[in-house]
């Protein structure tokens, strides 16, 4: 009966009988919980790359945000701080024909000073206001309601600055009682308070899932019941 068994089975090949012992087992067992074990891991070590390419990304996105909101105070610092200072030319202290000698080549080397610094601080202005006004938005995560925020700061600036150089053109020294450049600061005050208030706003953080506009405690308020 054993013979006649052995004959119509075969032999079992020599990788069967090593899979089937105990040592083979335990081999298989190892090799599949290291494949396992390493595919896991690529897995996470991926996700933590992917974090860390995201938090890299909004690092670089939140320092852009950083650098384009210093560098719209500052122009239109600058620009203000000119044309404030034109706006001081039109007073009878800085009256050149009120002085002599050095004095007054004093007096009219100031004057020239300021006129120069104004008309640079106005070709920088017109150069970089629109460019100004798109990377606000784009910093900002595309919030619609900057944009015509910043359109009535710009109108604002401009309004203020062309109402100093009339003022100096006139070359009046009544007109420096002039209240009109008052209320154009006044209004400038008002727009700038308004652009602030925006840009806070409208700034996201990374832990900060909600909308533009929303801020971050009333996202989260909305999420506890």
């Amino acid at each position: 009966m054993s013979a006649e068994t052995n004959a119509a089975d075969p032999a079992k090949p020599r990788w069967q009988r090593f899979l089937e012992s105990t040592g083979g087992a335990a081999l298989v067992t190892t090799l599949v919980g290291g494949l396992v074990g390493a595919y896991i891991t690529g897995l996470v070590q991926r996700g933590t790359k992917e974090r860390e390419l995201r938090l890299a990304a909004f690092r670089e996105y939140a320092d852009g945000e950083l650098r384009v909101v210093q560098r719209v105070w500052e122009q239109i610092g600058v620009m203000v701080s000119a044309s404030q200072n034109l706006l001081v030319l039109t007073e009878p202290a800085f009256d050149a024909g009120h002085f002599a000698g050095e004095q007054r080549d004093a007096v009219l080397e100031q004057r020239k000073r300021l006129r120069d610094e104004f008309n640079e601080a106005d070709r920088e202005w017109r150069r970089n206001r629109e460019t100004l006004g798109f990377l606000l938005g784009y910093y900002h995560h595309g919030d619609s309601s900057l944009e015509p925020t910043w359109r009535k700061t710009q109108a604002a600036v401009d309004g203020f600055v062309s109402c100093a150089r009339d003022r100096y053109l006139a070359h009046d020294q009544a007109a420096s009682d002039d209240p009109s450049c008052e209320a154009s600061r006044r209004k400038l005050d008002r727009e700038l308070g308004s652009l602030n208030r925006s840009l806070r706003e409208s700034r996201r953080y990374a832990w900060d899932t909600s909308e533009p506009g929303e801020s971050a405690s009333s996202a989260r308020s909305a999420t506890v019941e």
